[in-house]
């Protein structure tokens, strides 16, 4: 499926060459070769080239120029972790793209070729095609043969992914500041947000404590719908709230996600 590159674009590339002046790189997303000049590496990588880059490794970039057929890109101009985001997204699209070749390989019953109208469904519908197959596995294989592909074929996608795709523990977290004046009120603390971790695992869940450096606590509900999680967490956090208040503590939600 062609893909019109852009400058600002954030991209993946694998190296295919090292050189003094940079990486000579290829766009899988967009089917296309480019370069990344030594001066849109960073500082501590553009010594010996060769020792830091290996041919074949992946990278995440940003494209800075596109002009007549020549494509330049960055990795400097990468944040750290729009860069792992980017990767991880990636690997989880290629993934989805094996499976789906997989499954088609194993019926018969249409031509891999057929992977370029399926990634564009799916891309209309989805977003992408590792999506898809979030959606198939919560919902079934019905999922896919919205997008036109035949129902055995589609069953024999969705068994495969079943067993490759490992399903994301969902989960919801907040940040805690809580202050306890008296001798033993670190003691206290923890003896309140124990009890409301109690509260989380008799409900059939999984809760979560940790200090983040006092007087911050990171707490963590996990094992259920979003929407579950996120009223088990607002009334674990009531009650810490409730427990800290009537020993005359101060106590501030500062973060909730």
């Amino acid at each position: 499926m062609d893909k019109k590159i852009e400058v600002d674009t954030l991209t993946v590339a694998k190296i295919r060459r090292i050189s003094t002046f940079g990486l000579e790189v290829y766009f899988p997303e967009y089917d296309a070769e480019g370069f990344i000049h030594i001066s849109e590496i960073p500082r501590k990588y553009e010594r010996k080239l060769d020792e830091r880059f290996v041919v074949g490794q992946i990278l995440a970039v940003r494209i800075i120029s596109v002009e007549k057929g020549e494509i330049f890109a960055s990795i400097k101009r990468v944040e750290r972790n729009e860069g792992k985001r980017k990767l991880r997204e990636w690997k989880e699209e290629e993934r989805a793209k094996e499976i789906i070749k997989m499954g088609i390989k194993n019926i018969g019953r249409i031509p891999v070729s057929e992977i370029d109208n399926i990634e564009l469904e799916a891309l209309k519908r989805y977003g992408s095609m590792a999506k898809m197959l979030e959606n198939a596995l919560e919902k079934g294989a019905e999922i896919l043969t919205k997008i036109g592909i035949g129902e055995e074929t589609a069953l024999e996608i969705y068994r495969i992914a079943k067993r490759k795709i490992k399903k994301k523990e969902k989960e919801v977290k907040a940040i805690l500041e809580i202050t306890l004046y008296q001798p033993k009120g670190v003691e206290e603390i923890r003896r309140i947000i124990l009890k409301g971790m109690e509260r989380i695992k008799r409900k059939g869940y999984r809760g979560e404590a940790v200090t983040i450096g006092a007087p911050r606590y990171l707490i963590r509900v996990k094992g259920g719908k979003i929407k579950e999680l996120n009223n088990l967490l607002e009334k674990t956090i009531s009650y810490i709230e409730r427990e800290v208040n009537g020993l005359g503590g101060v106590f501030k939600l500062v973060e909730k996600s």
